[in-house]
């Protein structure tokens, strides 16, 4: 299950040594849905960042800063970075 060995398939990409705490591995394991998921989730993410702006709880630049941000975040996602 978990290992004491630090590895760059973690999450934490083997920043920490020790044993790994269940929960942190099974945390780990999501990984592989979000891969899956990540396009309708930054799309959503965005969306939802858009509404936030038009009831004005966060600045037009807010919003900028925000939509840049998950792009970035989506291009990562797609370019396996």
């Amino acid at each position: 299950m978990s290992s004491d060995a630090p590895t760059k398939q973690k999450l934490w990409g083997g920043r920490f040594t020790g044993k790994t705490d269940p929960l942190m591995h099974a945390f780990n394991q999501s990984l592989s849905y979000d891969k899956r998921m990540h396009e309708a989730d930054i799309r959503g993410s965005i969306a939802y960042t858009k509404a936030l702006c038009l009831v004005g709880l966060l600045t037009k630049e807010e919003e900028e800063k925000m939509i840049d941000g998950l792009e970035r975040v989506g291009k990562e996602w797609k370019d396996g970075v």
